[in-house]
């Protein structure tokens, strides 16, 4: 299974990213989930991988959304996914299971997102790959 595909657009081409990277390039709502993670959840963080919008593909339809943050974990067990909307917005899903969002309307936004994938692992609410 193409984990991209599954729980990513299949109407954009994405490229991955390292930490640093995002970090120099987005400057938009959530910017420190990631940091927070890697603090508060290193068992998560240390399978994360980064993404960016790089591209559309010929059957997308709407924008590129080349500023948002995307970011999917994934072991052996449990696959979800993370977007960080530069306009505010943090979902967290694995579209067959969880699909949560929080944002700037929370006054903790962190703490929800946090508090969502704990609850993945508490659960395993994730399809087998």
């Amino acid at each position: 299974m193409d984990i991209i595909k599954e729980l990513l657009s299949e109407g954009r081409i994405y490229e991955e990213e390292s930490l640093q990277a995002f970090e120099l390039r987005y400057d938009g709502f959530g910017k420190e989930l990631y940091s927070i993670i890697k603090a508060q959840l290193p068992e998560v963080f240390t399978h994360l991988k980064f993404y960016k919008a790089v591209a559309l593909t010929g059957t997308h339809v709407g924008s590129l959304q080349d500023e948002d943050s995307y970011a999917i974990y994934s072991d052996d067990k449990i696959y979800f996914a993370i977007t960080l909307d530069y306009y505010g917005v943090i979902c967290v899903w694995n579209h067959l299971v969880v699909n949560y969002e929080t944002g700037d309307w929370s006054e903790t936004p962190y703490e929800d997102a946090l508090n969502l994938i704990k609850d993945i692992f508490d659960t395993q609410v994730s399809p087998t790959k």
